[in-house]
């Protein structure tokens, strides 16, 4: 898995890592999907397993097809695989439209709640109307 790093200030917060990492990504990758994260401000990850070690969203991307990791500073880190490598349509993969217009695929259980929120899921499951 090849790793970048990504200068940033440490004034920014997640969602701007995140966008310095998706605009990385589509420079770096034919069509890349968010697989794994890491907030290490907020203390928290994606996928989070549960009973799984503090770096068990490191291993969940690396050994489910990790192509590049993407480190924001010192803060926030981002592996990413090839969408392309999944079986079409793959409902495991969730393409998401930023404010701006921006788009990003994530697998499901990598998605932000905000993220799945901003596709019209709801807090505990489901979709909203």
């Amino acid at each position: 898995m090849e790793n970048m790093n990504i200068s940033a200030d440490k004034s920014i917060d997640f969602r701007q890592g995140h966008r310095q990492a998706v605009n990385t990504a589509d420079e770096n990758l034919t069509d890349p999907a968010i697989i794994a994260w890491k907030d290490d401000k907020a203390e928290r990850f994606a996928p989070d397993i549960p009973g799984g070690a503090a770096e068990r969203w490191h291993f969940y991307g690396e050994n489910f097809g990790g192509k590049l990791e993407l480190n924001v500073g010192d803060d926030f880190h981002f592996i990413l695989i090839e969408a392309k490598d999944f079986d079409d349509p793959d409902l495991n993969l969730t393409t998401i439209k930023d404010e701006d217009g921006t788009s990003f695929t994530c697998v499901n259980n990598a998605c932000t709640e905000e993220d799945l929120q901003r596709i019209g899921y709801f807090p505990g499951g489901g979709i909203g109307g």
